[in-house]
């Protein structure tokens, strides 16, 4: 079994369900940084995991509620994220650094 579907098969379907990385890395022996990219990688691949941040873990959920949280999340750290990238572009930029 690829890590990914085990990984998909470990995550529960709803919040009361909720596993956390840690659980994870104790029932699959992987490092956490790799459990955080396996959980990348299913989500770009369309699979609805949450994490509300709130140290329950990672649940599947196709509740309204649930993802619209998670959007809120997740569109916050992209944003974030945006920001820093202008901070740097600007500063590459100062020193001729073509950036694309």
């Amino acid at each position: 079994m690829l890590a990914t579907e085990e990984i998909a098969r470990l995550i529960p379907r709803g919040k009361d369900k909720a596993i956390t990385r840690k659980a994870l890395r104790l029932l699959t022996g992987y490092p956490d940084r790799f459990i955080r990219k396996c959980i990348a990688t299913l989500r770009l691949n369309g699979l609805v995991i949450i994490n509300t941040q709130d140290g329950r873990g990672y649940y599947k959920s196709k509740k309204i509620s649930d993802m619209e949280a998670q959007y809120k999340i997740t569109h916050s750290k992209a944003m974030k994220l945006l920001v820093q990238c202008g901070v740097l572009r600007r500063e590459l930029k100062k020193k001729n650094v073509i950036v694309r």
